[in-house]
């Protein structure tokens, strides 16, 4: 920070001084942390119960004796650092920085109960939202605590004994011993599937019954469980531009606030002669009914909600922006081997008992369709969403699996470039265009796709790493899943912003007009957000059409 002396010289913080600020920002920041509890909030809410009762028994002018006043310390203090802090240290203004004047403003009239209700609400708020995070995070937490099963001292080509009741340490395949695997943590199977010599196994998964030795494929970083841990931390990376959006709005809130509590107060003294306390009261009750609480909270809530539902159904979706896009998808084109089909062959031949092919037989060899694609082709048409197939197969074959899939639009016999000019070509027409495909000739045109899905079971590293989200329990159905989650989010997000503001507006209303004080106008406005948050939270455990 610097400042101009008498010589002319801008003056700069030396190191010292810095280094001093440094230190009294970490004892203030502990100590404003070891407020941040439950404990505290609970000592917080019955110091404000007890100021309301003392309210309601008409002790309105108690003051600075309010119980109240405990909690504008206990919730109030750490609240406001934070916000003067970023104001200070990051040049940023923010939802905390409005609730702090509210609260300044209500105790420099008296109303100890109204800043004590705000910031106890606040705080609460705040707890509530964490709370709604750990709940909607609990799947991306089962996955990360797996961490520790990766071996990265196997090397490809080991032959690994895993006992009933272990994890497997790699991904490979069995090569002796039968047994059933528990493997929802990464395909979202609910039932244990057997394995036999020859079968895969996946690392992290649980081995249930049988004794068997496995033959390593992948380890360490290149494990699907590995692979898996790596898409979960890039969810926590990114935001949805409606997020930032949220975000940003604090930036007017705040003057705006500002100049409307001034033009009150200026109307109710000047104006209208009512003296200068109800011209501060209706003031304060401004500030305080204009506190953005549910846009800093239900936003984030609602998105991480969405994105923890669809980790426990086996789809991981890397980042809210990812959902914010999805919410928009009209055309959803698909790869045709490994994604709409199987990608296993399957022959029709006849052979006698020793396995031998009978003479005569035409040798006719085809992938199998998936038993879900037709369902979903339709699913994604009842939401308003066209179908195309994007493959590389000749034209009789992909025209015959579109249309046992109900697809008409076909284009086959395509170079990887040639998928990529179909999705701009789709998206210049005004499509927004989602991308399906597991191999690595799909990975460029779910780049170019408003939003890349990566049947991620069996596909690819590269195409996986391309998506926007993750299929990871190999079920095509979960993309018409992901669609509705993706509405139901932005659905849920519009709705809170459009509930808090509504609230809002008709509360600073009431406040300018006078029918509001500042405890009934923080009464009003807050229970406006819990609305929203816990309406956002609810998103986890919506029931959606099952995949």
């Amino acid at each position: 920070m610097g400042c101009c002396c008498c010589c002319g010289h801008e003056r700069t913080d030396t190191p010292v001084e810095r280094k001093g600020w440094a230190r009294v920002d970490a004892v203030l920041s502990t100590f404003c942390e070891k407020l941040e509890n439950w404990r505290i909030l609970l000592v917080s809410g019955v110091c404000v119960a007890l100021g309301l009762s003392q309210h309601l028994q008409g002790m309105h002018h108690a003051g600075f004796a309010n119980p109240a006043l405990a909690a504008v310390v206990l919730s109030g203090l750490p609240l406001g650092y934070e916000a003067i802090r970023t104001l200070i240290a990051e040049k940023r203004i923010t939802s905390a920085l409005l609730i702090t004047l509210a609260m300044i403003a209500a105790l420099s009239i008296g109303e100890t109960f109204a800043a004590g209700e705000v910031a106890f609400i606040m705080a609460l708020g705040e707890k509530l939202e964490a709370f709604s995070v750990r709940r909607a995070r609990k799947g991306v937490k089962s996955l990360v605590k797996l961490k520790a099963l990766v071996n990265d001292k196997l090397h490809v080509g080991d032959v690994v004994p895993v006992a009933p009741g272990a994890a497997f340490p790699c991904d490979g395949e069995v090569v002796e011993g039968e047994t059933t695997v528990d493997q929802s943590i990464i395909t979202g199977e609910s039932l244990p599937v057997r394995k036999v010599p020859g079968d895969p196994v996946f690392c992290g998964t649980l081995n249930r019954y049988g004794f068997v030795r496995v033959k390593a494929r992948a380890v360490g970083g290149n494990s699907s469980l590995a692979r898996t841990i790596r898409l979960v931390d890039e969810a926590d990376k990114h935001r949805a531009p409606i997020q930032r959006i949220a975000d940003r709005w604090a930036a007017w809130l705040v003057p705006l606030a500002l100049l409307v509590a001034i033009g009150t107060f200026l109307v109710w003294s000047l104006v209208l002669g009512s003296g200068v306390h109800k011209a501060l009261v209706c003031a304060v009750t401004v500030l305080v009914t204009f506190c953005p609480c549910a846009l800093a909270l239900a936003t984030p809530t609602a998105i991480v909600a969405a994105i923890g539902q669809a980790t426990k159904r086996g789809v991981l979706v890397k980042t809210g922006e990812a959902l914010e896009k999805a919410s928009r998808v009209d055309t959803v084109a698909f790869d045709k081997t490994g994604t709409l089909t199987t990608g296993t062959w399957a022959n029709n031949l006849r052979r006698d008992q020793e396995g031998r092919i009978l003479a005569g037989e035409n040798l006719e060899v085809s992938d199998t369709l998936r038993p879900q694609a037709a369902k979903t082709v339709a699913d994604l048409k009842s939401l308003g969403i066209a179908s195309c197939l994007l493959t590389g197969d000749h034209a009789a074959i992909a025209e015959k699996f579109a249309a046992d899939c109900g697809i008409a639009a076909v284009k086959a016999d395509l170079l990887p470039e040639d998928k990529v000019n179909a999705v701009k070509e789709l998206s210049a027409s005004g499509a927004h265009v989602a991308m399906v495909g597991d191999g690595v000739n799909d990975a460029a045109a779910m780049k170019y796709a408003s939003v890349g899905i990566a049947m991620a079971g069996a596909g690819t590293d590269i195409a996986t790493e391309a998506s926007d989200i993750a299929v990871m329990n190999d079920n095509i159905a979960s993309v018409a899943y992901v669609m509705r989650l993706a509405r139901a989010c932005v659905r849920t997000i519009r709705f809170n912003i459009t509930l808090s503001m509504t609230i809002n507006a008709v509360a600073v209303t009431c406040g300018v007009v006078g029918c509001l004080t500042p405890v009934w106008g923080a009464l009003v406005h807050n229970a406006g957000s819990f609305i929203v948050v816990l309406n956002a939270a609810l998103l986890y455990d919506r029931r959606m059409k099952s995949i």
